[in-house]
């Protein structure tokens, strides 16, 4: 199960892992794209190393934590498309999309500046459902 949280963005198994995650997405009437929870813009600008502490930018920066399923979501490519950029924070915020909905617990920050935790804290749950599953 670890293995499969590790499929990174450009690879073909992505697609089919965030499937088994979503499976009540209508997936015949609409199409997905393979969306970054919070935005690979950050990793690319190097805008994260200014949002975390020191000691999680090792972290933070390794492609395997934020360019990997366990930082991915299915969206609806309309809705991929609007968000854009946006903050994950602001954008679950304004569609009213909760914790449980992204594989979080209740209280875990979505700030960048936590990203860390979040990451963890999603892996975490991945792994249990992925477990659930099977």
């Amino acid at each position: 199960i670890d293995g499969l949280l590790t499929a990174s963005y450009e690879s073909n198994e992505a697609y089919y892992i965030l499937q088994l995650l979503y499976p009540n997405l209508d997936y015949y009437n609409q199409n997905f794209h393979k969306d970054h929870l919070h935005p690979s813009s950050l990793f690319y600008s190097g805008k994260i190393n200014t949002l975390v502490d020191k000691a999680d930018l090792d972290f933070a920066i390794n492609p395997n934590n934020w360019n990997s399923v366990i930082n991915m979501q299915l969206l609806n490519g309309h809705l991929n498309e609007s968000k854009q950029d946006k903050p994950l924070a602001k954008w679950a915020l304004d569609k009213k999309i909760s914790n449980a909905e992204l594989y979080i617990d209740n209280g875990i920050s979505l700030e960048e500046k936590d990203f860390k935790t979040f990451i963890l804290n999603r892996k975490k749950n991945m792994k249990e459902f992925i477990k659930r599953l099977i």
